[in-house]
């Protein structure tokens, strides 16, 4: 889970329902349950420990094209994103390059850059999912 102030109320529901829910912020959180990572330094560690990334951010410059390759080659091998935020934040060919290799196992989306999402678009005809 990728923390903002959304992401903190979904992080705590996750964990007081039994999962094992780890968060990321530019600065440090503490959630009950929920193990807070903060900063770039541990972005990685962060990262190395999910199968299930959730994006809840905010769109900011900082967070535009977040979720992209550097970032899906930190996940574990068969890793998950959920992206609930904005579009922007997602790097499209990036994801369907992962999806393709098997880096990534599956992606729900609710967010894309142009919605409603084209009918001819690639993410209509990608395999994966789960």
């Amino acid at each position: 889970m990728v923390v903002g102030n959304l992401g903190a109320d979904c992080a705590s529901t996750l964990a007081a329902i039994g999962f094992d829910v780890a968060g990321w912020d530019r600065s440090e959180k503490t959630i009950d349950r929920v193990a807070c990572f903060a900063g770039e330094a541990a972005r990685n560690a962060f990262l190395e420990r999910t199968d299930i990334l959730v994006c809840m951010l905010p769109l900011t410059p900082e967070t535009k094209g977040i979720l992209n390759e550097d970032l899906f080659d930190r996940l574990p091998d068969g890793a998950a994103v959920i992206s609930v935020a904005r579009g922007q934040h997602l790097v499209d060919e990036d994801l369907l390059a992962a999806l393709d290799c098997g880096k990534m196992c599956g992606a729900t989306l609710d967010v894309f850059h142009t919605e409603p999402l084209p009918h001819y678009y690639p993410f209509w005809n990608t395999q994966k999912s789960w």
